[in-house]
């Protein structure tokens, strides 16, 4: 079978042929002449899976802690997806998906070369192996824009959820920082920070999806939300993310479509909000990140440039393979990890592990910004091509100064963007075949010629 009919073979939806971009109800529907049901049940369990993920209902409803609801619903998108095969067989995978199959092979090479075998054992086959298979679902099992939207819709919504629960529980640590009142990667405040700063481009989309003005408006609000989440966390990193993401979808979203307005409405509430959380005590955390003897309270700017040094030794002392996924707090003097998950893959998988990480991502960008500059794109997918390179430009910025290499945010992003890919492409598609062969009306010399040709 042939790459692009292998393809073509997965990327079929239920909706009718796609023709050119322009309006709203066809953009990007895919030709599919024939149902299968082996996906549409991997994407209602990849669904659920990342409405247990992000609104982790275990920490909050009573009981349901007892109940493991996270693996369960990944493991059914697992075995859906795994079923979807059998019927259809074996995908031509992304480039994107390709290199992240060899950054978990570099990881599992490592393994052996660990100073805890065991512990980096269990977090590679354990841990990691579950993200690297539910991002390949998500990015496979997805092919239409509605269903990624959906994706879109429950990360917002929980990001608001989140931070209006633990901004009304009052969750915060000794130091007066916004924690989640939810657990999980969400408990720490720079992972809450992080992930709440990831979610604005993501609401930017919605914003511009939105058809109403009261639509738009609510996802403005979320914005602003969010915004003030991130504030009450008094991350250095989360406001940097914060800042990245804002300025990256004003700069994207104004230069290529036409909706200045908007973007710049809630850039306005933004900077607002800005203007309401920038107390003495919070202007003294930010222009810490500059002055950070002087004003930095905690110690611990001092202490994670230490910890990057030591990072940045050990990758030098083991190139090839590091000291094991999972093993740097064990090297580190203190039991901290290396806060820049750059230098946490060179240390812990080697330095080929830390080339792949940032081929991955420079590969992902650099296809959706080619996405974003071409008109056989269609607009929907120019904006959804723009958040997202927002989003990885915010989590670029923010991965420099937290460990993020064994959690979801990069590889969401990355599962979203090569399927923003693969749907650009086929909508590219679609238009060259009917500019090369354009749809003629019928006329009685062609009808009779048909009928001829046809007996």
């Amino acid at each position: 079978m042939s790459m692009n009919r292998s393809i073509e073979h997965y990327w079929r939806t239920e909706g009718q042929a796609l023709p050119l971009a322009g309006t709203r109800q066809n953009e990007e529907r895919l030709v599919q002449p024939k149902r299968k049901p082996g996906m549409q049940w991997a994407y209602a369990a990849v669904l659920l899976f990342v409405i247990i993920y992000f609104f982790r209902p275990e920490d909050w409803i009573h009981g349901a802690s007892a109940v493991p609801f996270e693996k369960i619903s990944g493991g059914v998108a697992i075995l859906a997806f795994g079923l979807g095969l059998l019927a259809r067989g074996l995908p031509t995978f992304p480039r994107e998906i390709k290199l992240l199959f060899f950054l978990f092979l570099q990881m599992c090479l490592s393994v052996p070369f660990a100073i805890w075998r065991g512990g980096s054992f269990d977090l590679v086959f354990t841990e990691i192996s579950k993200i690297l298979l539910i991002t390949v679902v998500i990015a496979i099992c997805i092919n239409r824009l509605e269903r990624l939207r959906m994706l879109f819709y429950v990360q917002a919504l929980a990001a608001l959820f989140i931070t209006i629960f633990s901004i009304y529980r009052q969750t915060f640590d000794q130091y007066g920082r916004l924690t989640g009142a939810i657990g999980g990667v969400f408990g720490n405040p720079n992972d809450l920070a992080l992930s709440l700063a990831i979610a604005v481009p993501l609401c930017f989309i919605l914003m511009l999806e939105s058809q109403s003005l009261l639509g738009r408006t609510f996802w403005v609000a979320v914005t602003v939300i969010l915004s003030y989440g991130v504030m009450q966390t008094f991350s250095r990193s989360g406001f940097l993310a914060l800042v990245t993401a804002v300025v990256a979808c004003l700069a994207l979203f104004g230069k290529v479509l036409r909706v200045r307005g908007v973007a710049i409405l809630a850039g306005i509430a933004i900077l607002a909000t800005f203007a309401v959380a920038l107390t003495p005590r919070y202007q003294k955390r930010i222009a810490s990140i500059v002055f950070q003897e002087q004003l930095d309270e905690t110690g611990s700017a001092f202490e994670r440039r230490e910890l990057a040094w030591k990072s940045v030794e050990v990758a030098l002392e083991h190139p090839l393979f590091g000291i094991g996924p999972g093993n740097f707090s064990i090297v580190s003097g203190n039991w901290h990890v290396s806060h820049n998950t750059f230098l946490q893959l060179a240390a812990d998988a080697g330095i080929p592990a830390l080339l792949l990480f940032v081929v991955l991502l420079r590969s992902l960008y650099r296809k959706l910004r080619d996405i974003s500059r071409k008109d056989t794109a269609g607009r929907r997918v120019q904006i959804y091509a723009n958040g997202l390179r927002a989003a990885l430009l915010c989590y670029v910025v923010a991965a420099f100064f937290a460990d993020t290499a064994y959690q979801f945010f990069p590889y969401f992003l990355v599962a979203y963007g090569s399927l923003v890919c693969e749907i650009a492409r086929r909508s590219s598609f679609e238009a060259q075949k009917r500019m090369a062969f354009p749809k003629t009306a019928a006329t009685p010399v062609t009808t009779a010629f048909h009928q001829l040709v046809t007996i």
